[in-house]
């Protein structure tokens, strides 16, 4: 990966505070918080890159995931999509949640776009049954 000046330079990092988890739990999160944005952006993508493909990104185990800290307010409008999500993967329909907190979903190369759940219950009648 190449930054600007050859390094990531970072602000802090650290585990979360909750309990120490026990053997067979997952590990606590470690929050790092980048120096810049640019660099954020860098990690994020070679992140996404790399945990699509077969091998997984993964440390002698279980396998690392990178999220993006999102202020509360955004993370109870995007856990209003859960339900619908699930039906999507259970389905095998792409989808995706652009932020803030819109729902882009595509189907027979169709993309619609939901920027909330309740636009989701409108008919879809030029859609698969959902």
């Amino acid at each position: 990966m190449t930054t600007r000046k050859g390094r990531i330079k970072l602000g802090r990092a650290h585990r979360s505070m909750a309990p120490k988890p026990g053997p067979e739990q997952r590990s606590r999160p470690i929050i790092l918080k980048f120096h810049n944005f640019a660099d954020k952006q860098l990690v994020m993508n070679a992140a996404r890159k790399l945990g699509s493909e077969p091998g997984r990104l993964a440390h002698t185990g279980p396998r690392i995931s990178f999220f993006n800290d999102y202020p509360a307010a955004v993370v109870k409008k995007r856990k209003a999509f859960d339900e619908i999500k699930y039906r999507l993967r259970k389905k095998s329909i792409d989808y995706a949640l652009i932020y803030p907190e819109t729902l882009k979903v595509m189907i027979n190369g169709t993309e619609r776009r939901f920027d909330t759940p309740e636009e989701w219950k409108v008919p879809r009648t030029r859609w698969t049954n959902l």
